[in-house]
Formats: C-alpha cells, structure tokens, sequence
C-alpha cells in the first residue's frame, strides 16, 4: 500500500478542477475585480519595471515565473471574452494557467496534511476537492493576479511547520518577494504555539523570529530598493493604525457579499 500522495491523486485533483481552468480563461476578465493585472502586465510580458509601483513590484517570484512561461510559448489560442488591444491574449492565457496550476498544487498539499492527520485517502481528496470548489477559488486565485502562488507558498510554509521541518526558513525568505501578510500568520501561530507549549519551543521561537525578520526585510526593501511615491502611505505606521481603528467598510454590505448577496 501507497505511504503518501503521489501522480494519481494529483491527477484527481485536476480532473476535478479542470473546467475552472477552462471557465477562468475562456469568460475571466481583468476589469471585474482584477484590474491589478494591468499592474504586473509588464512583468509578465517583458520582464520590464518601469511604471511597476509598490506593492506590485515586490511580488517578484510568481511574476517571473508567468514571465518564463510566455516566454516557452504555451499557447491555447481560442476566442474568449477578455478582449484589450493593448493586451496579449497569449500573457493572458500564461497568467491563468500558471495560477490554475498553482491553484491545483496548493489543493494538494492541502490533501497531504489531511492525510498525514486522518490517515484516511477519501476524507483527504474531500478536502483538497472542497479547496478548489470553494467559491473563492475560482475568483481569487484562478485569475492572472499573484494570489495563487502566494497561497500555494503559504500552504507549503504550514506544511513545514507542522512537520517541524527547517524547510521554513527559505520558504519563508521568499514570502519577502512574494506576500508579507504570510509572516503575520506564521508568527502569531508560533508564539500561540509557544506559549501553549504544543510543539518545540526551539522551533516555535525559530519560526517566529525568522518571520520578524522577514517582516523587517520586506519593510526595509519596501522603503529602499521597491519604493515607490504611489501607495507609499501604506508602510505608514498612523495610516496602519487609522486604517484599523477606523475601517472603512460597510459590514452589513461585506456579509452580504460573502454570503453572495451583494453585487457580482
């Protein structure tokens, strides 16, 4: 008997989600949510800075890897909705499935921990099967933003962190490029995880200061080499703290929206 996941689960995994792929390609549109791709556009394309502004210039990883798989030539020329003259269809398409592709493998990590838990195959595919029907998944991540990896990295951070794995470490060095929410997260579950005592105090100590860290190197960056004038207000300590004391959202409307209520 198999020990582990392997080829067929994961080939389960895009039976499942396939048609997402197809759908996200053939209907998605930047304009309906994901204008931000128009940010990354040449990155993807050209590999090209100029006009990238922060924080888009510090996702760096998943734009480079879209930018090497335009570059191989994968192409699924077919009539779809997005249509802009100013937009390769073919960056597009790499944007897309590079995500999707991304997408599958988080959703198969996801199956790994479960299993690893449970012990248990079918109770683990349910579970990475629910990831990619999820009504997020298809709008977060299987569109040509840098979602989709970013969640694929974090997924793979958890993982090493419940295996109290040292893998973490440059996982987490490329959360610096990637998305630095993911260092909130993995430091507020090591000291909670420290502190209940659930797990190694070297390794929880460990993972929460090599997430400082890198928390530290991101706003460094953000304020050297990635800075920018445009959305600088962000890496403001007083615009952090008003932004959190007096958020700007509509509850009820955000309930609605979760809930599919509110305007798609």
């Amino acid at each position: 008997m198999r020990k582990s996941f392997g080829l067929i689960e994961l080939f389960l995994l895009v039976l499942f989600s396939y048609p997402l792929f197809y759908y996200a390609y053939k209907f998605g549109t930047p304009d309906l949510g994901n204008s931000d791709f128009y940010s990354y556009y040449g990155l993807y394309k050209s590999w090209d800075f100029n006009g990238v502004v922060s924080p888009f210039n510090t996702r760096l990883i998943s734009p480079y890897l879209v930018y090497w798989l335009h570059q191989t030539g994968l192409y699924y020329d077919t009539t779809i909705s997005f249509q802009n003259p100013l937009i390769s269809q073919r960056v597009f398409f790499s944007a897309i499935f590079f995500n999707y592709g991304c997408t599958v493998l988080t959703a198969w990590v996801v199956t790994r921990m479960i299993w690893r838990q449970l012990q248990n195959r079918a109770y683990a595919l349910l579970f990475g099967a629910a990831y990619l029907l999820g009504f997020g998944t298809l709008f977060y991540s299987i569109n040509p933003l840098t979602d989709a990896f970013a969640y694929l990295l974090c997924a793979l951070i958890f993982e090493a962190y419940f295996l109290r794995s040292w893998w973490i470490l440059p996982l987490l060095a490329m959360a610096v490029v990637q998305r630095e929410i993911i260092f909130a997260y993995i430091a507020l579950i090591a000291l909670f995880d420290g502190v209940l005592k659930k797990t190694s105090p070297k390794y929880a100590l460990g993972a929460f200061v090599a997430s400082i860290l890198g928390g530290i190197s991101y706003v460094v960056l953000r304020k050297t080499i990635f800075f920018t004038s445009k959305h600088s207000e962000q890496m403001e300590v007083s615009s952090f703290l008003d932004r959190i004391l007096h958020p700007q959202i509509d509850v009820g409307d955000y309930i609605r929206q979760v809930l599919i209520w509110g305007d798609l």
